[in-house]
């Protein structure tokens, strides 16, 4: 590796501490995008979320992928990866509309038999 290509050799930038520069390697990177989109996928973001990234250059890795590979075939890599997925997707949310107080009383019960279940009284203190 020649100095121009090895990065422990840059001057450093004060101004800059947070800047990571990346590389560019070997490798396939449809393979890579279908990679992502896994990971993605998995993570519970759609399908569709995960085409707007890859347009976006904020999602350098995504973006790249995109645009070494084409529009046509990085759609088609995204759709055959969701297709495969099976990432659960779920909505929580909490509501307060509903909420009625509820008196919570605490009590020990007697020792029993974990196979009988019939109700117990509780002890007296």
């Amino acid at each position: 590796m020649d100095d121009t290509t090895n990065h422990n050799t840059r001057p450093k930038e004060p101004e800059h501490p947070q800047i990571l520069d990346g590389g560019v390697v070997d490798g396939d990177p449809a393979f890579m995008l279908h990679c992502l989109a896994e990971d993605y996928l998995n993570a519970g973001t759609t399908h569709t979320e995960i085409d707007r990234m890859s347009r976006d250059p904020f999602y350098q890795a995504l973006y790249a992928a995109r645009e070494a590979v084409g529009d046509e075939m990085a759609d088609t890599i995204i759709e055959r990866a969701a297709c495969r997925s099976s990432a659960m997707h779920i909505k929580v949310w909490e509501s307060t509309a509903l909420d009625v107080p509820v008196d919570l009383t605490v009590s020990r019960n007697k020792t029993r038999n974990p196979n009988d279940n019939t109700p117990t009284e509780p002890r007296d203190a």
